[in-house]
This record gives structure tokens, C-alpha cells and sequence, in this order.
């Protein structure tokens, strides 16, 4: 299965792990020794970021006319465009 397991983890005898190189005190980056704490997306970020966008694209519509959201899609687009050899 090469250096991932089923669950998509190194088996533990790869990687920079197990050469060493990545020895880090657990106080210096908690965040990176509690898997059970970090990347949780609950329903109140979710609502909060949902208003906080809304808000945005309300004070881009009544103030500067979408000039703001008209020149990120436009943008945007341009990426979809740059990235499409690789298909």
C-alpha cells in the first residue's frame, strides 16, 4: 500500500518520523499532538462565517456597487483557466 495505511497515516516506520528529523517538545506546538482538537467545523463557525459573508457581500453591494465581488469572480475565473491543463 506504499507509505499509507488504510486510514491514510504513515505506518510509522516511515517518513520523517522515524528518521528523526521531526522531534518536536509536545508544550512547543500543542495543536500538533491532540488530533481530537484541531480541525472541528461545529455549526456555530459554520453560521458565523455564513453572516460574516453575507455582511461582506451586503456592504459590496450597497457601497460599491459588487465592483469588489465582480473583480474577485473575475479573478477567480482567470484561475480556473491558468489551472486547466491539468486536466
Amino acid at each position: 500500500m506504499g507509505f499509507f495505511g488504510t486510514d491514510g497515516r504513515c505506518g510509522g516506520d516511515h517518513g520523517a518520523a522515524a528518521l528523526g528529523l521531526f522531534r518536536l517538545p509536545a508544550r512547543a506546538l500543542p495543536f500538533l499532538t491532540s488530533p481530537a482538537k484541531r480541525g472541528v467545523m461545529t455549526n456555530k463557525i459554520a453560521v458565523w462565517l455564513f453572516l460574516i459573508i453575507v455582511a461582506l457581500l451586503a456592504v459590496d453591494y450597497l457601497r460599491y456597487d459588487w465592483a469588489n465581488t465582480i473583480f474577485l469572480l473575475r479573478k477567480f475565473l482567470q484561475l480556473i483557466e491558468w489551472t486547466a491543463f491539468w486536466r
